[in-house]
């Protein structure tokens, strides 16, 4: 059976993002499998790879999937969500 756990951070909470990647570094330094979700565009993801650098974490352990929310991008204006991301988790995370 395989151990399985799931962390949501939000980039406008500063708070969350100072635990979601000291728990990142956690994981990768208990050499625990970690696969990075990022919800954003080019900008996004280049932060938290620069931010993962800062912390310390080698970007090479870990697999970085992208979805692509960045406001300029073509994934986002063919479903009309312009500047604002749409909710796709609702209330629950």
């Amino acid at each position: 059976m395989v151990d399985i756990a799931v962390h949501f951070f939000n980039l406008k909470e500063k708070q969350s993002l100072n635990e979601g990647f000291t728990r990142l570094k956690g994981k990768c330094d208990e050499g625990k499998p970690v696969i990075l979700v990022i919800c954003g565009g080019d900008g996004s993801v280049m932060w938290v790879v620069t931010e993962m650098a800062n912390y310390h974490i080698n970007h090479e352990q870990v697999p970085i999937a992208i979805i692509p929310l960045g406001t300029g991008n073509d994934f986002a204006q063919t479903f009309g969500w312009g500047k604002e991301s749409p909710d796709l988790l609702g209330n629950n995370f």
